[in-house]
């Protein structure tokens, strides 16, 4: 914990504003429908009329979601100042109302003129009834035709001069159209817009070489959701296109801090991430507000600190089931900053950031990426180790998060002297070796640097004894002919 303070004392000078306007939308709403259908013998007629009431997601202190991303509350509250443990959790309440009334009648009494003329005519009436056998019939079935429960009714015959009945010509009744009416308006709002299409990374004989369909095993494990677990990674592969940050932003919007500084900063996360035992996704997800925000913002160096534990904080409250009080990031700084501090860095972030805090993470492909490896527990941990240490180089934003995950596990089957690439592999990531080439190599170079490394927290981290000391291992080296190697 001393450690962990040591950083706040010496950066406490000034901070460069910077806004930005957070894109809003009105909630859609839909049209009502309606149309008479009419039922067979006259019974009645029923009218369908759905109405639907506009939905609407709120947020915290009554901010309205942007783009459809969920906006996290502001400042979660907290009572225990200087503890290690919080009960607080979600903030944030989404309602969504939607209500159908339906409103049928039924109209008794019908007579089969008033049938008929609800119905197409045809050209040439085969029968058509007298006066006075309308009358008849009226007085004869009006008990019947009363009747609410009376599905058939019974028309009288005409009678030719002599009174005898007559034959009933007939002719077909063209079908009835049940539709209830033209298709529902689209809701205003709504995005025509077609999802982009990925970037070819695989090899084109890729199509024609066996894979295995890893999700066929936990098919009937609701957990796993194998039937739109593909389509769940295709649309992050989408996704962090649009989210990456800007891979040059310290040499394009940044004067006072570098490189270096943000490595510091990582470093010091990772050690609160482990103090208030948050997870991994947690950590990965500060990372890339932070990286997203100084892509954006120019920030001083006295404020690097708050804006990594403001990070850290927004990050929590979405992905943590208790996440830590306000009051416990203001105390892991040495109280450098106060609470009102954080809550107003947190609105420029938020505001910043534009209110997407959905981002897809190298740790989210990760976790996918091994279990298509079929890795053991060794190899997990391998990957894992080398996924968090990607977060300390600068140089590895040029590649996507998908890229960074596929060549931490290339690099971690080859440390375990497996294949270093299959056609399953390729299959479910979409890239090749020679593809991740150049990511592999700058990740591979970390590794070999770490042990040497002045930001010891990645690797302390990972020589614990549940964590099988894989940071302790030695590393294999990785021949540039790999990537050409069959497989």
């Amino acid at each position: 914990m001393t450690k962990s303070r040591g950083m706040a004392q010496g950066d406490k000078h000034g901070f460069a504003e910077c806004a930005s306007v957070a894109t809003r939308h009105d909630p859609p709403s839909a049209a009502a429908l309606s149309d008479p259908v009419l039922r067979s013998g006259g019974a009645g007629i029923t009218a369908a009329d759905p109405t639907s009431a506009p939905q609407h997601a709120t947020a915290a202190f009554g901010e309205p979601a942007g783009q459809g991303e969920a906006a996290h509350a502001l400042g979660a509250q907290g009572d225990a100042p200087g503890g290690c443990t919080a009960s607080t959790t979600r903030n944030i309440s989404r309602s969504f109302a939607q209500q159908a009334t339906i409103h049928s009648g039924g109209v008794a009494g019908q007579t089969v003129k008033a049938v008929n003329a609800a119905l197409p005519r045809d050209p040439a009436p085969a029968f058509v009834a007298t006066k006075g056998e309308r009358e008849g019939g009226r007085s004869r079935h009006g008990e019947r035709a009363a009747s609410a429960g009376a599905s058939r009714r019974r028309a009288r015959a005409p009678k030719d001069a002599n009174g005898g009945p007559t034959a009933m010509v007939t002719s077909p009744s063209p079908a009835l159209d049940l539709s209830i009416g033209p298709p529902a308006p689209a809701l205003r709002g709504a995005s025509h817009h077609a999802i982009p299409a990925m970037p070819q990374q695989v090899n084109p004989r890729s199509s024609a070489r066996a894979w295995k369909d890893v999700d066929v095993a936990v098919r009937h494990d609701m957990r796993m959701c194998a039937e739109y677990v593909n389509e769940v990674y295709e649309n992050a592969q989408v996704k962090q296109q649009k989210h990456r940050p800007n891979p040059q932003y310290m040499e394009l919007h940044q004067r006072d801090i570098t490189v270096s500084m943000r490595g510091i900063l990582i470093d010091w996360l990772v050690e609160v991430a482990q103090e208030y035992n948050q997870s991994a996704e947690t950590l990965f997800l500060s990372i890339s507000y932070i990286d997203g925000y100084l892509s954006k913002a120019r920030c001083v160096r006295s404020k690097l600190q708050l804006i990594g534990i403001t990070c850290m904080h927004i990050a929590s409250k979405y992905q943590e089931i208790y996440p830590p009080a306000i009051t416990e990031f203001c105390y892991i700084t040495d109280n450098t900053y106060d609470r009102d501090e954080l809550i107003e860095m947190e609105r420029k972030l938020l505001d910043v950031l534009d209110f997407k805090l959905s981002v897809p993470t190298t740790w989210m492909f990760l976790v996918r990426y091994l279990r298509v490896a079929e890795a053991d527990r060794k190899t997990e941990l391998v990957g894992m180790y080398l996924s968090e240490l990607s977060l300390l180089e600068y140089a590895l934003l040029q590649f996507l998060p998908a890229q960074v995950a596929a060549a931490a596990v290339m690099l971690a089957l080859h440390h375990a002297n497996q294949p270093h690439w299959t056609a399953t592999l390729e299959h479910y990531t979409g890239y090749t070796p020679r593809g991740l080439r150049e990511c592999a190599q700058i990740l591979h170079r970390a590794h070999c640097n770490a042990k040497a490394s002045t930001l010891p927290a990645i690797r302390e981290k990972y020589a614990a004894p549940n964590l099988l000391n894989v940071s302790s291992l030695a590393v294999k080296d990785l021949k540039p002919e790999l990537f050409d190697q069959p497989y």
